[in-house]
């Protein structure tokens, strides 16, 4: 940058560091036919990353129909509460999970891996959007004798969401970065917090707050993502619950995992 002022100098690093597609030292292994990945400067390094796809149906049971969120009465267009991970809660229908995002109108019916626990009977309507593997919350609200169900489907396009709970009871990993991706025209969806929480074996909890909307950053240039640089090891006992509004029917979450290791058993 010979010849260069400083305050040029200057506005040249600013820009370099705005910059998210900026290549930085190591590189992580894709497997199989030996492709690898540049670390992103900004991003951490990882060494594998997987996918949350959240899915939401609503449907009216009464008279058998699929319903626009916008067309469900005023009384049901409320946040959907949405549980991930959290294996031994998740053996107990998510009984712990439920008590950080309670809701006062629907009634959560059915939790379960759709192919072993819920079949087509078990959804209706919204059955051809089901994959096996994927994880399903059903719940059902009955507004002037109309019972409406709200289908949340989580799926992990890499490996069986069943398959990946299934794998904390041996296994447990290290999250450092939750991607969260909305509708450009739901960004409040990022006021609702993220509340990381664990269950010990007789029943003792805790939990943690995160505020996605911190980590909307000009790194990426978009509103509608953020970047959060979360570390926080999964085994069987830890889970991530929030709410989503009642209209944030199709998101996402690409999680970069620092590390996995197998449990120990002296």
């Amino acid at each position: 940058m010979a010849g260069l002022k400083a305050h040029e100098k200057n506005l040249l690093n600013s820009m370099r560091n705005f910059d998210n597609l900026e290549l930085g030292e190591g590189q992580t292994s894709s497997g199989g036919v030996g492709a690898t990945l540049k670390n992103i400067l900004g991003n951490p390094v990882f060494t594998a990353q997987f996918n949350f796809n959240f899915l939401v149906y609503y449907q009216n049971i009464t008279v058998p129909a699929l319903v626009l969120p916008a067309a469900l009465p005023a009384g049901g267009q409320t946040n959907n509460p949405i549980i991930v991970l959290g294996n031994s809660d998740f053996a107990g229908g998510y009984a712990k999970g439920i008590t950080y995002v309670p809701d006062a109108v629907w009634t959560l019916t059915l939790v379960g891996i759709y192919g072993r626990d819920l079949l087509p009977a078990d959804v209706g309507l919204v059955a051809p959007f089901c994959l096996r593997g994927d994880m399903v919350i059903t719940s059902r609200v009955t507004i002037a004798a109309v019972v409406y169900e709200r289908v949340t489907i989580i799926r992990c396009p890499q490996v069986a969401y069943g398959t990946l709970l299934d794998a904390l009871n041996s296994d447990t990993f290290m999250i450092n970065m939750i991607r969260y991706v909305v509708n450009p025209l739901q960004i409040a969806q990022f006021q609702n917090q993220l509340i990381p929480y664990t269950q010990s074996l007789f029943g003792k909890a805790q939990d943690d707050k995160i505020d996605p909307g911190t980590y909307i950053t000009n790194m990426t240039f978009n509103q509608n993502i953020s970047d959060i640089p979360l570390e926080l090891a999964i085994d069987k006992s830890k889970g991530i619950c929030f709410y989503a509004g009642f209209d944030v029917v199709n998101f996402g979450w690409t999680i970069t995992v620092a590390y996995s290791k197998k449990i120990r058993i002296a």
